[in-house]
């Protein structure tokens, strides 16, 4: 879930004509889709994948292309060109795969903002650190800009990091 800060300095960032991916869909998705030409949310549970999908319909998000992946899939981009993505959230399974894989897609000077970037809720394998990682290797080869956010989110009674990336 997105931080305060977070949400108000994103919300100044999207265009109504960028194309975006979020890797986790759930109340984002419906914010995201209110602030962009097209989204692309990912999502790799069956059951919220639904939920999802009904309250997409309720919306009438038809600039809304929502897939239920397999892990194994979660990541994959190839159906899109290089460049292609102006924002990029990554909030879901395979963090580090969703990195490697989102950058190349990522215009010039587009964003990408890695959740939670503090810990490793979901797998005991660091896969937040080495995304973490990931992305400042290429915030430094790429150049680009990065700020981090320590705040609270709604209905989270902790604070929590995430990384905003310029590249």
């Amino acid at each position: 879930m997105l931080s305060f800060r977070a949400i108000k300095v994103i919300d100044k960032l999207l265009q109504p004509d960028f194309n975006c991916v979020e890797f986790g869909s759930g109340m984002s998705t419906a914010w995201f889709a209110d602030r962009c030409g097209f989204l692309l949310s990912v999502e790799n549970d069956k059951d919220w994948c639904r939920l999802v999908d009904d309250m997409i319909a309720d919306k009438g998000c038809t600039h809304v292309r929502h897939e239920l992946r397999t892990p194994d899939e979660f990541a994959n981009l190839d159906n899109y060109d290089d460049s292609f993505f102006d924002f990029a959230l990554i909030d879901g399974w395979d963090r580090v795969g969703c990195v490697q894989s989102v950058i190349p897609k990522i215009k010039p000077g587009g964003w990408v903002y890695l959740d939670n970037s503090d810990k490793d809720m979901t797998r005991p394998d660091g896969d937040l650190r080495q995304a973490e990682a990931a992305l400042l290797d290429a915030v430094r080869q790429r150049g680009g800009t990065t700020r981090y956010f320590v705040d609270f989110a709604a209905g989270n009674l902790f604070a929590e990091q995430g990384l905003l990336v310029r590249l």
